[in-house]
């Protein structure tokens, strides 16, 4: 099954997401707003070619759930390729008082991005990534982009995207 094709955000939260089916079909589904977050045991290493994050994000929603997620993120750079891998281990909660999680979601995600020819101020990438979770595994294929060379070196906050996806799949 691969998921969440199209999303709607508000102020960096995003309230809806769109779930496709093995066969195509799809239905909108709309998470409750967020009430807080907070990132906590967070930690941020340099290895070799590139960063290692690392953090416990908990999210409190407006239905009274809470998720738990614990998140290694990982970014290598190269000449060549830019590569992200991050892993979540998402635990939910009936209630935000509740002692013990009524589900676990587990998923995986790799971006990988070649970096292709310059023209000017722009570079060329194509960008492919693979999406593993509990029900399944979606690859998207390659595609090609002309993107300005300075959004390519502008630091990529791990950080945001950890966060936005521990948001996402809490309220699943």
């Amino acid at each position: 099954m691969c998921e969440a094709a199209r999303r709607a955000g508000h102020e960096g939260v995003l309230l809806f997401y769109f779930v496709r089916g093995a066969r195509g079909e799809g239905q909108w589904h709309m998470n409750s707003p967020v009430t807080s977050k907070r990132i906590f045991d967070s930690s941020r290493r340099e290895i070799g070619d590139g960063t290692e994050y690392a953090a416990k994000i908990e999210i409190l929603y407006e239905n009274g759930k809470k998720t738990l997620a614990d998140v290694l993120a990982r970014r290598t750079d190269t000449d060549e390729w830019t590569t992200v891998q991050a892993t979540f281990v998402i635990q939910k909660f009936a209630s935000q008082q509740g002692p013990s999680p009524s589900g676990t979601d587990v998923l995986a995600g790799i971006i990988d991005t070649k970096k292709e020819e310059v023209e000017g101020d722009s570079r060329w990438i194509t960008v492919s990534a693979t999406h593993i979770s509990n029900h399944g595994m979606c690859r998207v294929p390659p595609k090609r982009f002309k993107v300005l060379i300075a959004s390519l070196e502008k630091e990529f906050s791990v950080e945001e995207m950890m966060e936005q996806v521990a948001t996402i799949w809490g309220d699943k």
